[in-house]
């Protein structure tokens, strides 16, 4: 009996030992501080594209020869259109890079953030657009409110300084400052409007609801309002402003505005 009892009481000091241990394998190594992947391939290769040129009443022109093109972070690096408005720029090295385009008499624009990743040859899918800077100019710009059913409107109208056989734009801008201009930071939006051939005169209606209220435009307030002559192409010659997401516009006559003009927003 005693044997026995000697036996079982043996087996519980093994079994406490066992269950009251724990064992645990050796810690792996730490993860280096500020890993990184490795850096892609820096490549050679060649951007292509075209450009299109337009006059002021919105044509197509031929050649499209003389557009400049320059990268400003490579200054030695640039290229002009040939006859088709092709341009090549060739040595290219992976990275991203903003175009510039520019031709006398026209509005420049530009390729903001473009990603080469060189390799081979890279195409530009979309022609790029320059366009005459107009060369009319307008008299005036009227304003009032228009209450017209329940879609209240700023009522604008528009004189160019002379006829023309041919159809023409204005731009129309506004903000809540007398500084408005076409300069992005200095309105909150635009209409543009168009001028038939012929004509002396052009209104226009600048709907609150659709175009005044959505660029933070308040029932009440104080408009600014301005005007320009532009081309009639008139997404031709701009590009996106990155700092504000708002429109530059390259393709209208800014020696030529009319006098600011207030109106109450209705």
């Amino acid at each position: 009996m005693k044997k026995i009892h000697k036996t079982l009481l043996a087996s519980a000091i093994i079994a406490m030992a066992f269950t009251s241990c724990t064992k645990t394998g050796p810690t792996g190594p730490a993860g280096a501080t500020g890993a990184t992947g490795s850096t892609g391939p820096n490549l050679s290769g060649t951007l292509e594209g075209y450009v299109d040129l337009f006059d002021q009443y919105g044509d197509l022109m031929t050649p499209a020869t003389g557009v400049h093109i320059t990268i400003p972070s490579l200054t030695s690096v640039h290229d002009s259109t040939t006859s088709s408005g092709m341009f090549q720029i060739p040595n290219l090295t992976t990275g991203t890079y903003e175009l510039d385009f520019n031709k006398t008499g026209y509005g420049t624009t530009k390729v903001n953030s473009l990603n080469f990743t060189g390799g081979g040859t890279q195409y530009i899918q979309a022609h790029v657009q320059l366009t005459q800077v107009p060369s009319f100019s307008l008299t005036s710009i009227a304003v009032a409110t228009s209450t017209v059913a329940t879609n209240p409107a700023v009522t604008v109208t528009v004189t160019p300084g002379s006829s023309d056989t041919k159809a023409r734009k204005a731009i129309i801008f506004f903000g809540n400052a007398s500084t408005v201009s076409y300069t992005p930071g200095n309105y909150s939006g635009f209409q543009v409007i168009n001028i038939p051939a012929t004509s002396t005169a052009v209104t226009t209606n600048i709907v609150a609801s659709a175009t005044l209220y959505p660029a933070g435009a308040t029932s009440g307030s104080t408009l600014y309002l301005i005007a320009y002559p532009i081309s009639y192409n008139s997404g031709a010659s701009t590009y996106a402003d990155i700092a504000t997401g708002k429109t530059v516009f390259n393709n209208l006559l800014t020696t030529s505005p009319v006098a600011t003009q207030t109106v109450v927003v209705p």
